[in-house]
């Protein structure tokens, strides 16, 4: 019996054939479906970074909120252009404000 399905390609075998008008199309659909979702991303990541930024108190209640938040940054960062430098603005404005949470809430 054979390791391999039997629909698996050839890996050494020639390269397939240009896609035709149909499949270009296709193709062309996801990727801009890709951008699409990529510059919501994007403007998603921007709108929580400017809300922490203008925030003078933690802006999410209950807390798990800003953990939330901070878990879909760190997570979707990688995607966005200068999505590393957002995310080090990111978390500098969480440590910020959790100072200032520290300093009204005393343990």
């Amino acid at each position: 019996m054979p390791r391999a399905a039997r629909r698996q390609p050839d890996l050494f075998a020639p390269a397939a054939a240009p896609l035709d008008d149909a499949s270009a199309v296709l193709l062309e659909e996801a990727e801009e479906d890709r951008r699409e979702r990529l510059a919501r991303l994007e403007a998603e990541l921007n709108g929580l970074l400017e809300r922490v930024r203008r925030a003078e108190r933690l802006p999410f209640r209950p807390l798990t909120q800003a953990l939330l938040a901070e878990l879909r940054f760190m997570r979707a960062h990688h995607d966005i252009p200068d999505g590393s430098a957002k995310y080090a603005a990111f978390q500098a404005e969480m440590q910020r404000l959790y100072a200032i949470e520290d300093e009204r809430h005393p343990p």
